[in-house]
């Protein structure tokens, strides 16, 4: 009897653990309902996404007087191709390689989601998600950055959603005209022309099958840097044609024996001495697409393909005369001192190695004294390299620019538009890197009447008469560790100093004292943020921020803008490339002067009477370190500005501002190296370029224009 009621026991109480776990799993299936639910319903918009064919109806950009200076063809980096157009075998190619089932699902490959879903198991990431193509399309097109699991349920959803929309035939011919392929190209037809100089139409297999290979990893697999990983891959895609029934064993085996590389070399060394795009018009090219993001609601390719081929007008804040006159002088070797002159050099070698190996070799950054180096630099690394003369060379590619380098810019600071802006000496090529945009030196003294003085000015904690004295202190920066600022000259006054001489001196320990008696790191940090300095950081929290003592630093354009601010009554506006832009019925569709883009490029930093103040303490520094040519240009123009310096001479600065324009110079090594005691002839460029910009301008005090 008592066994019985022990086994009933066991029974019961097994029916409620099983019940209490259905329980549980119908519960946690209902969560994971509810939860996909609220994922779906955050999903943006399938009709975001519209499939139609880009117009290539060529841009033109023009100058601030209505000049035409550039294009934006269609031809140049992209161009839609209808799906008729392109080779049976690149569309083949790709549905092999990249969704061997787009034409039997309905946008989710329900195989290839649990291939995925165990491949995530056992790596315990989630590294791969099943996507399809109509998925690449969604995933690239309208998804914001966020958490992945909810990322790949709303895309898989939204694609179900966009094949109710569009044929397979246009989702496919859409994908190919929009997927990114290496080398700034979006599209096959761009690729085509990028790669082989020929139409999509005309392209065989191989190249076909090059193409596809881009698309999964274009960096990876790029035929001009990587045509062995490139080559590896291509193998794979035309096994899979072949298994998948595209093209028989004799086509693959074909296709093999044809080396497309050496014409893709080719076509990239005729691509590179073309004329491209000058540094300015690249950053209005950058500029427009971001506005055309942020305000029109496009994607980012939406944006670019607008550009290229719909037929824009867009009207550029560039100052031609300007442009020219600073060209001329910064791109004169007789305006640097002789002693200063290098040569920096990248050099490339691929090749095939007399025993059918392959030659890969690359330095970058090599620098030499003089021009009649370069062939004595090249042989040596060829011996380094063990290439001889039976080796075949495919390539070579030797760059070469002079040192040392020079970042200019010029604005009108009351409007923030960008009169000229010059990004580095030498030829520009595809991809040049532009100093004044993307360089990120360290401003040094420059930084001092930003990140000291204007915030103590402006929090009414001192005037430009408040005195310190000049002596050696220390920080406690942590348990045993302190921070003693030193002045440039290793020494110390031991006497009181007004801030505006503090300033015209460029004295350290008054700028440090500033901030550590008074303003505080976390108010000088969030001032200079306000001046719109994007890649100062946490990081940057130190007593050395004062000093201009960056973990990145600055760039040119941003310096310039924040001196611009003071200049502008402490009202600082983002720098601008254009002023309007049209689309081809005439009707504006950016407007810089729109309430929407004021709105977001508009930030008050400073009191009005804080910025008087300090263009008056610059007005100071500027007359006190003048001379030569900004010595001559003072006597026809107020300036306010200051000079930087960073450690051992590696980056010399003027920057500076007239009752017109504000204007920065920075010049400096690529590899950052001492310059010596040649710490002024940056100055003396500003000052001659200045001038001869000034020329028809009447003289106008600061106070009249401060009014």
């Amino acid at each position: 009897m008592k066994t019985m009621d022990q086994a009933k026991r066991r029974k019961r109480l097994s029916h409620i653990i099983i019940g209490s776990v259905l329980v549980g799993v119908g519960i946690a299936v209902l969560l994971a309902i509810l939860l996909v639910v609220k994922i779906i319903k955050g999903a943006p918009d399938v009709l975001d996404v519209q499939l139609h064919a880009a117009e290539n109806e060529t841009s033109i950009v023009y100058d601030e007087t209505g000049n035409l200076i550039d294009k934006f063809s269609g031809t140049e980096s992209r161009e839609y191709a209808y799906l008729e157009k392109m080779p049976k075998q690149l569309r083949q190619a790709v549905i092999a390689i990249e969704d061997k089932n787009f034409y039997e699902h309905n946008g989710m490959d329900l195989s290839s989601v649990g291939k995925a879903l165990i491949s995530n198991l056992k790596s315990g990431s989630i590294s791969e998600g099943g996507t399809t193509i109509t998925g690449q399309i969604i995933k690239n097109s309208i998804l914001p950055a966020g958490n992945p699991i909810e990322r790949k349920i709303q895309e898989h959803y939204l694609a179900i959603q966009f094949e109710k929309l569009y044929s397979k035939d246009l989702i496919l011919e859409y994908y190919l005209n929009s997927v990114a392929l290496g080398q700034g190209t979006n599209g096959v037809q761009a690729a085509a022309l990028r790669y082989f100089g020929k139409d999509v139409s005309e392209l065989n297999l191989t190249e076909c099958a090059v193409l596809t290979a881009i698309i999964e990893y274009p960096t990876r697999y790029n035929p001009l840097q990587n045509p062995d990983e490139n080559w590896g891959k291509v193998q794979v895609i035309l096994g899979e044609m072949e298994k998948q029934g595209y093209i028989t064993e004799t086509e693959k085996e074909e296709a093999l024996k044809f080396s497309p590389y050496e014409r893709i070399q080719s076509v990239h060394q005729e691509t590179l001495e073309k004329a491209p795009h000058s540094y300015f018009i690249d950053e209005v090219y950058k500029q427009v697409v971001a506005d055309l993001q942020e305000q029109k609601g496009m994607s980012k390719l939406e944006a670019q393909r607008m550009i290229y081929g719909g037929g824009l007008r867009i009207y550029t804040t560039l100052d031609s005369n300007i442009q020219a006159l600073v060209e001329k002088y910064l791109n004169d070797e007789a305006f640097y001192p002789k002693s200063l002159y290098k040569v920096r050099l990248d050099y490339e070698i691929t090749g095939i190695k007399e025993d059918g190996t392959s030659i890969k070799e690359a330095v970058y950054g090599k620098v030499v004294d003089r021009l009649d180096e370069i062939e004595a630099f090249k042989t040596a690394m060829k011996t380094e390299w063990q290439i001889t003369e039976e080796d075949q060379i495919q390539k070579e590619v030797l760059i070469s620019q002079t040192q040392p380098q020079t970042a200019f810019v010029v604005t009108d600071y009351r409007t923030g538009q960008v009169k000229a802006l010059y990004g580095g000496r030498g030829d520009k090529l595809p991809l040049s890197f532009n100093y004044a945009t993307q360089a990120l030196r360290q401003p040094d003294s420059a930084l001092k009447v930003l990140a000291a003085y204007a915030p103590g000015i402006d929090q009414g904690l001192y005037t430009p008469e408040s005195t310190f004295r000049d002596e050696k202190f220390s920080v406690k920066v942590s348990r045993g560790t302190t921070y003693t600022p030193k002045n440039f000259s290793g020494t110390y006054t031991n006497v009181p100093m007004r801030l505006k001489d503090a300033l015209a001196q460029s004295n350290n320990t008054i700028a440090v004292r500033t901030v550590y008696e008074g303003v505080g790191l976390d108010v000088t940090y969030d001032y200079l943020k306000s001046f719109g300095f994007e890649n100062i950081t946490e990081e940057d929290k130190t007593w050395a921020l004062p000093l201009g003592g960056l973990t990145q630093g600055v760039s040119t354009l941003e310096l310039n803008s924040a001196y611009g601010t003071i200049a502008n009554h402490g009202v600082y506006l983002q720098p601008t490339f254009y002023s309007k832009v049209v689309d081809r019925d005439g009707n504006v569709i950016l407007d810089v002067q729109s309430e929407a883009l004021l709105k977001v490029r508009t930030n008050t930093v400073l009191k009005r009477d804080t910025a008087t103040s300090l263009t008056e303490m610059l007005q100071y520094a500027a007359e006190e370190i003048a001379d030569e040519s900004l010595k001559e240009f003072l006597s026809t123009m107020p300036v306010a500005g200051n000079i930087g310096l960073s450690g051992n001479n590696k980056d010399l600065i003027f920057v500076g501002y007239t009752p017109y324009y504000a204007a920065t110079i920075w010049s400096g090594y690529s590899n950052p190296e001492t310059l010596g005691d040649h710490n002024s002839y940056q100055v003396r460029l500003w000052g001659k370029m200045m001038d001869e910009i000034h020329e028809e301008f009447e003289y106008q005090r600061f106070e009249e224009e401060l009014k």
